[in-house]
Order: structure tokens, then sequence, then C-alpha cells
């Protein structure tokens, strides 16, 4: 039996080495889809997060805007879902949400005993002052839109709940309402 040149290679040995790139291309055709997958669905949870963040930021100012800014009840109510329509129609860095954030927001207004104030006077019917002490709560949500997500069947109802809360500083005077 002869032995091949050194530059040759018999015949088993180069039909193994014809095939050892084939190995790698399943590899990459295996891994490469679920690469793309783990992508997507980071994406979508950092985009959830983001909007979860500004969502937590636009509540706390919209409770420190209904603290600090009115004389009644309901005019602090209004000042609020106007800082949130705001941020969420703003140009730069505004709330992409399926719903109406401001026009879905729930202020509610508590006096020092915690009872619940309401924009009028039940009896009267009059707009109630904004209790001097107590605290402030605005509940607003957002129902993230599942082209933003991602993976539209793992996120179709996510919703991002937020609440940002303010104390009602006894001493402090309060302003006019905000105009539009």
């Amino acid at each position: 039996m002869s032995r091949p040149h050194p530059g040759e290679r018999s015949g088993r040995r180069a039909a193994a080495g014809d095939e050892s790139g084939s190995g790698t291309a399943i590899g990459v055709a295996i891994i490469f889809p679920m690469l793309l997958l783990v992508i997507v669905v980071l994406q979508g949870v950092s985009y959830a997060s983001r909007t979860e963040q500004m969502l937590q930021t636009a509540a706390n100012r919209a409770a420190h805007t209904a603290s600090l800014c009115c004389l009644h009840v309901g005019d602090a109510s209004e000042a609020a879902q106007l800082i949130l329509a705001r941020r969420q129609y703003s140009p730069r860095g505004a709330l992409e949400c399926a719903n109406d954030v401001a026009g879905d927001a729930v202020v509610r207004f508590r006096n020092v005993s915690s009872a619940e104030v309401p924009a009028l006077d039940p009896v009267t019917g009059d707009p109630n002052s904004v209790p001097s002490g107590g605290s402030v709560s605005v509940f607003v949500s957002c129902r993230l839109p599942p082209e933003r997500v991602g993976v539209s069947s793992l996120a179709s109802n996510a919703t991002r709940i937020a609440v940002g809360v303010a104390t009602l500083d006894p001493s402090r005077h309060r302003s006019m309402p905000l105009t539009p």
C-alpha cells in the first residue's frame, strides 16, 4: 500500500473533510431563529418597562400638580388630567398607549381622616374646596399596543398601572386652575 503524497488526502479523510462545515450550517440554522426570538422578547420587555416608568412619572406629576394648583377639587382633577394629556401627546417622549390615559385616569382627594372628598358637595351641589391636609391619588392605566410589545400573542392584553400620590400641605396657598 503506497502512502499518499503529503498534499493529498486519502479518500476517506477527504470525504470527512468535505462535511465538516455542514454541522456549523445546521447549528446556525437552529440557533439563529432562537436568538431572534430572544431579541424580540427583550425588546418587548424593555418597551413595557420604559412605558411603565414614563406612566409612573406622569402619575406622580399629575398628583403633585393637583395637590398644588387649585382651590376646588374639580379644577384640581382637571389640571391632573391636563398634565396626563400633555404627557400622552407630547411630541417628545410620548406615552404610546392603546387607550386614552387622561380620560381613563381617576383622581381622588382624601381629607386628614381618610374620607374621600367628592368634586361637588352632595347636599348643595357646590364645588368642594381642596381639603386642608390629606392626600390626592391619581390612578393611571395604559394598555400597551401589541404591535409595540413585539410578540402579540404573549402581550395582547398587557396593561400597566401606576398610582401617583401627593400630600396636601395645609399651609400651602393654592392658585387658580391651569389654562390649557
